[in-house]
């Protein structure tokens, strides 16, 4: 994605669903991500966006400070690691400042709020939605 343009052979494809399966915490730009994942679903008349990240929320954060494990937990020393640690919270305005809505959470993982993962799924409004609530567009 470092064009901002789906390869030509994918352009023609009526995409309704992005999967996005623990990339997010491994881009710099997830905003760019994000709105790039919009553009594509606006154009093609809305859809869904569905991704997983690793959870860190408040407790889970806590309880590897307490349990000692900050330092291997979040090591910069791990070549191709996260770069970004998301909670609900942060990752739900992400979404929301990329134009999504209507959004759905889970946690996924034995005990909650200790979850290893989580899923967010939002929906993208169709591009003549999107012109139809802009007071700026063109007719």
């Amino acid at each position: 994605m470092t064009t901002g343009e789906l390869p030509p052979e994918l352009r023609k494809i009526p995409f309704r669903t992005v999967i996005s399966m623990e990339v997010i915490e491994h881009l710099y730009s997830p905003r760019t991500f994000a709105a790039f994942v919009r553009s594509i679903l606006e154009a093609n008349g809305g859809g869904r966006f569905i991704l997983t990240t690793p959870y860190h929320g408040y407790l889970k954060n806590l309880s590897i400070a307490l349990a000692g494990k900050a330092d291997r937990h979040y090591s910069a020393l791990w070549e191709g690691g996260h770069i970004k640690f998301w909670s609900r919270r942060t990752l739900a305005i992400l979404l929301r400042e990329a134009g999504f809505r209507n959004m759905a959470f889970t946690g996924a993982g034995r005990i909650p709020y200790l979850w290893r993962h989580m899923v967010f799924s939002a929906e993208a409004p169709a591009a003549a939605e999107v012109r139809a609530c802009d007071p700026a567009a063109e007719p």
